[in-house]
């Protein structure tokens, strides 16, 4: 008798481990988030005001989905053909929560003497916030995936030219958009 390896299980267990060390990054971030907090306590209120605005705004351009195609998210996404590598439905709002969080934090603390980088960062926000309609309420993958190419340029010449510490906050939403990058462009091919 021999042991029988089935790849659905070798899926399942490689989608744990994925899972976990989701679990143990957003954990870490937290963490790291609360220390700059706590070691920043002047700038506590602005960087809490800046994130319920982002959250605000982007909760928002969810809210427009339905204007537009008379669906939630959650049955587009459903609906949609996805890669194989593509997260659950509900991973999407804590997500963008602590994303949104880690954006206002940056805001924030963003040097106010460096007027083009701060532009380009309302720009890429912006485009954060038309992504979603566009996306889900339009259906308009071909756009969704131009605007969201911007998205990933426009972050990544922030991060390089920031030369504070804060860019660091930007890590996650890096990750999170060039994840969402892979994400929007298959959808725009499978669909």
């Amino acid at each position: 008798m021999g042991i029988k390896i089935n790849m659905l299980d070798i899926l399942i267990s490689q989608s744990v481990i994925v899972k976990i060390k989701l679990v143990n990054y957003v954990l870490y971030i937290i963490k790291q988030t609360w220390r700059f907090l706590m070691n920043h306590s002047n700038t506590l209120s602005k960087s809490f005001l800046y994130s319920i605005i982002i959250i605000v705004l982007g909760s928002i351009s969810s809210f427009l989905v339905p204007i537009f195609s008379n669906m939630s998210i959650k049955d587009i996404y459903s609906s949609l053909s996805l890669p194989a590598i593509s997260p659950p439905n509900w991973i999407f709002g804590p997500v963008w929560i602590i994303l949104y969080i880690l954006l206002g934090i940056y805001l924030a603390n963003s040097n106010k003497h460096n007027v083009k980088l701060n532009w380009l960062m309302y720009i890429q926000l912006i485009l954060n916030f038309i992504w979603t309609p566009i996306f889900f309420g339009t259906g308009n993958y071909l756009l969704a995936s131009i605007i969201i190419v911007l998205m990933d340029v426009f972050t990544l010449i922030i991060f390089y030219k920031d030369r504070s510490n804060h860019k660091y906050l930007l890590l996650p939403y890096i990750v999170w958009i060039l994840f969402a990058t892979y994400l929007t462009i298959s959808v725009f091919i499978m669909n």
